[in-house]
């Protein structure tokens, strides 16, 4: 930007010069300050090489809470789709998450551990007031895990693999038979956390389904056990994926979207 002052005896006069950096061939800007996603063609007099153009800002991609598989699919889709296409066909894009869709849910089933949310813990000693859930969901892997399985130093930071779970008291018995060491000690942390919910809450009566481990820190690096496997809320993780992709934005409302990843487009 270029200021110019010219001195007049009734008034000063400034002129205001403006250059832009970019050239932008696209962009897609959020109501959300600072929150867009663009293509960039050129910066200054140089052109922007095809594998560095796409520059995000304040969207979910960039969180560290998205694993990088979703980034890498959702940031494809973004850039082919919207950002460098002449027409966006919409019904292209449902397609593509639809097929990203399936592919999480595989991907899950398999036992991999590509779409789950890296999550960082301190150790329990730098946790003095209130504990986050990420270190609960730690403590709840060292308690359940088998014996074989490999254990995390809380006492030290540790990287964890956030696996969402429905483990209650009503469908805990699922893996009685296949698992029967997870599960007494499954039962046993079940139990302590009714104590402490009824401890808290005396007057209430909860029910079966209301005493609940929702998430399991398993480590960096290593797979999901197979005695966790029966409990993946599948729904919830490939919630938490998609939500990555900007659908309000291009006019793709999701409904019932804490749920399920229905939108408004109907094919005939």
């Amino acid at each position: 930007m270029v200021i110019s002052t010219r001195q007049t005896r009734s008034l000063t006069q400034i002129a205001l010069s403006f250059s832009n950096e970019f050239a932008l061939k696209k962009s897609l800007i959020k109501t959300t300050s600072k929150t867009y996603a663009t293509v960039q063609e050129r910066q200054e007099e140089c052109l922007v090489p095809e594998n560095a153009c796409l520059d995000i800002k304040g969207m979910m991609i960039t969180k560290a809470c998205t694993c990088q598989r979703t980034k890498d699919k959702v940031k494809s889709i973004l850039y082919s789709d919207i950002l460098n296409s002449e027409d966006v066909d919409i019904f292209r894009v449902v397609e593509k998450l639809s097929i990203l869709e399936k592919e999480i849910y595989n991907t899950l089933h398999s036992g991999d551990t590509y779409y789950y949310r890296p999550a960082r813990i301190k150790s329990m000693r730098s946790y003095t007031k209130e504990i986050p859930y990420t270190f609960r969901a730690a403590y709840a892997y060292n308690t359940v895990r088998r014996s074989t399985d490999e254990a995390l130093d809380l006492t030290e930071r540790n990287t964890i693999l956030l696996v969402n779970t429905i483990i209650n008291e009503e469908n805990v018995d699922d893996i009685k038979d296949a698992f029967p060491e997870v599960y007494n000690n499954m039962k046993m942390y079940l139990q302590e956390l009714r104590r402490q919910k009824e401890k808290k809450n005396p007057s209430t009566k909860y029910k079966p389904k209301d005493i609940e481990i929702s998430y399991i820190g398993i480590p960096s690096g290593s797979v999901v056990p197979d005695w966790c496997i029966p409990f993946i809320n599948y729904t919830q993780i490939i919630n938490d994926n998609m939500k990555a992709f900007p659908c309000d934005d291009i006019g793709l409302k999701r409904q019932l979207r804490t749920e399920v990843n229905y939108s408004n487009m109907v094919s005939f």
